[in-house]
């Protein structure tokens, strides 16, 4: 069964927005007694894609907003993405070779791959100009 959301809300698509953000869902979990370890790991992964959508996606469109939701079904937290911009699918990329990617000497563009690693399921969709992406990690 899931809980509804425990916690939603918009932000600007802003770094320091993004920030604010992770520090918030961070603290809240923290009161849920979430382990430590799968506590970084959503933190790294919400962050990344935040991130991401603010440095790569478009920001032109009227709605210049991100909004997050997070749930839980039964143990696993369910963090839902919305934004407007266009379509990019994390969940389509094939992964990188990570020795060759040093080797190149390629110092980012591993955030795709880090968020696919640190979480345990994605579910992506696009319609309409609007992007919704949803990660999934056991919390226990």
């Amino acid at each position: 069964m899931t809980r509804d959301n425990f916690f939603s809300t918009s932000i600007a698509r802003s770094i320091s927005d993004a920030g604010m953000l992770k520090d918030v869902v961070v603290s809240c979990l923290e009161n849920m007694v979430v382990d430590n370890d799968i506590l970084a790991q959503i933190e790294l992964a919400m962050y990344e894609v935040l991130v991401n959508i603010i440095e790569h996606g478009e920001s032109d469109q009227d709605d210049d907003t991100i909004s997050l939701a997070l749930s839980i079904d039964g143990d696993t937290l369910i963090c839902h993405i919305e934004y407007m911009g266009g379509e990019f699918d994390i969940t389509g990329y094939d992964l990188p070779d990570i020795p060759e990617h040093f080797k190149s000497g390629k110092k980012g563009g591993l955030g795709v791959y880090m968020v696919r690693m640190l979480v345990d399921k994605i579910d992506y969709s696009h319609d309409s100009g609007m992007n919704f992406l949803t990660l999934y990690k056991k919390i226990s």
